[in-house]
């Protein structure tokens, strides 16, 4: 938004009386961004537009005469860090102590053990012997986590190496002599050495978002809904048997997948919009008063931004490019629809299977199925070997040998007796069992994490007004605006929450939230243990993926050079 007057004047004098504007409102924070690309200006346009919203009073509120200024390449980070933040975060991962030994040691190792289990259950249910809806399910899972760890390994293994986020820069030791030069004659100066722990790189940035945030959370959220399609799987299976054939078979797996999958992208699309932008983090000299801006007006001494702005260092900043409103909406949604409900619906599902599974025992005891069902089993595989056998000696292939034969109706006999529908059941009730146990307190401690930190927003954006843009306004004007116009300033709060809290990144010095921010931590390494207990309850309450798993070729072969 420019006044009218701006279009005839150059671009110092529009830079002049944008800083007159700006020393007028007596602010307290004199950072700003400089930018002259077009993603950027349309970034610029976003945050300002959003302050507009058919509400004159809010308008008056936010003076944005004072904060940007689109012709000349300013705004200030007042208003820019409300849609925009710093990629990656100004973070002191690796200062303190916690941290460095997770991000150092226990990430990267549980991640490379997290890789190697899920390569085998992978291999073993990718077996023809293992094709059954519910193990192609748990192939699906299988796959998604592997693929969650996959993406974020690398990144995390050089963050580890070089003890810094943004690892393939460092911009603090940079030589910034040049531009320190072409801002001695203007009214800037480069921001403080802090601004510039981050990344200079776009693709670099890019690439460690899309590997680090957004695949992994939506293949988690992949996971976690394939993990109530497979509860839901089996109580259909024990409840309403005649739907089993419709409803659980590979075609209706595979179509369950996809649409998970696209829902999930659908859900973290305000995520995945997000856009990647360069700005010059600037600062007014602190000897510029509206008395000196005067006297060199007069002397006309002064270059101006505009034509040096090319030439002052760059960081990284990840802007998002939505309504405030749907990054609210985002964000609870994701609170409720990853890790509450899951869970809810797990619990309730579990609960069913373990009473249709009590129902079944008590039903095997009263009918005395129990001591006849070895016998049963048997006599059923019999029938089924000795009409194979017949048809085998009755067709023209040549005649078979007693060894051979006898060697045939062993595997036979074996394969039959490893499916087992009780077993999978109870194995599956485990499954589910751990999953809830390793993800409901995470569910618990992320939800209270992020409660806290839209509570804190609701209370720092009503009481202090150093953090906000209110801090510019006359107690008049604000005890004038009606509870939408509060709310609609309250917004730029919570998108702000976005950008430093959506990667649970940022180091908070307020005790609490530090210990917060360590719960979701640990409880996050604690999911990642989850993945690699799949592999041992799979080994060892399934006979048929414990006997795949040891016929496979390079596990043989290892056995025999043991013994």
């Amino acid at each position: 938004m420019q006044r009218p007057e701006f279009h005839n004047l150059s671009h110092c004098e529009r830079e002049k009386i944008f800083i007159k504007h700006f020393l007028s409102t007596q602010s307290t924070n004199p950072i700003f961004y400089a930018f002259n690309s077009e993603t950027a200006k349309n970034a610029v346009h976003f945050a300002t537009n959003l302050n507009e919203d058919n509400n004159t009073s809010l308008s008056k509120i936010l003076l944005i005469d004072s904060y940007v200024n689109i012709s000349t390449g300013v705004i200030s980070s007042n208003l820019l860090n409300q849609i925009c933040g710093p990629y990656p975060t100004f973070s002191e991962l690796y200062n303190d102590t916690f941290d460095h030994v997770v991000h150092t040691y226990l990430l990267p190792i549980l991640m490379i053990f997290v890789l190697i289990t899920n390569f085998f259950v992978c291999l073993v249910f990718s077996k023809p012997q293992m094709r059954s809806p519910v193990f192609f399910l748990l192939f699906l899972i299988g796959i998604v986590e592997l693929t969650n760890c996959c993406l974020p390994l690398p990144m995390y293994i050089a963050q580890s190496v070089y003890k810094r986020t943004a690892w393939w820069t460092n911009l603090p030791i940079k030589n910034f002599t040049i531009a320190k030069n072409l801002l001695n004659n203007t009214y800037w100066e480069l921001a403080p050495n802090d601004y510039y722990q981050t990344s200079d790189n776009m693709i670099a940035s890019e690439a460690s978002a899309w590997s680090t945030v957004f695949l992994p959370t939506i293949t988690h959220t992949i996971s976690v809904w394939l993990t109530v399609a497979l509860a839901l799987q089996r109580v259909i299976h024990l409840t309403a048997f005649n739907l089993t054939s419709k409803i659980c078979n590979l075609s209706s797996t595979g179509k369950i997948f996809i649409i998970i999958s696209c829902l999930a992208i659908t859900l973290h699309w305000p995520l995945l919009s997000s856009r990647f932008i360069l700005f010059q983090p600037i600062q007014l000299k602190s000897s510029i008063t509206e008395d000196s801006l005067h006297i060199n007006q007069r002397a006309n001494s002064v270059q101006c931004l505009w034509n040096i702005v090319y030439n002052l260092p760059n960081i990284v900043m990840k802007c998002h490019l939505i309504q405030p409103v749907y990054m609210i909406f985002y964000f609870y949604a994701r609170i409720i629809l990853i890790h509450i409900l899951p869970c809810g619906i797990l619990i309730a599902l579990t609960i069913i299977l373990v009473i249709k599974m009590h129902n079944i025992i008590k039903l095997r005891k009263r009918l005395g199925l129990r001591q006849t069902n070895d016998s049963s089993s048997l006599n059923h595989c019999k029938c089924k070997l000795f009409c194979c056998v017949c048809k085998r000696f009755n067709s023209k292939d040549p005649i078979i040998d007693t060894h051979n034969l006898n060697k045939t109706i062993c595997i036979l006999t074996a394969k039959k007796s490893s499916i087992n529908p009780q077993a999978i059941s109870r194995m599956l009730i485990v499954v589910l069992i751990k999953f809830i146990a390793m993800h409901l307190p995470n569910a618990i401690v992320l939800t209270i994490y992020v409660l806290r930190k839209m509570w804190k927003v609701d209370n720092s954006t009503q009481t202090n007004n150093e953090d906000t843009l209110i801090e510019t306004t006359t107690e008049e004007i604000i005890q004038g605006l009606d509870d939408d116009n509060k709310q609609i300033l309250f917004t730029f709060a919570y998108n702000d929450t976005m950008n430093r809290t959506i990667n649970l990144s940022e180091t908070n010095h307020i005790l609490i939230d530090d210990y917060l921010g360590k719960a979701v931590i640990l409880c996050n390494l604690v999911i990642l243990v989850s993945y690699q207990l799949n592999f041992v309850i799979y080994y060892v309450m399934s006979t048929q993926f414990k006997e795949t798993f040891n016929n496979l070729c390079f596990i043989k072969y290892f056995t025999l050079n043991r013994d």
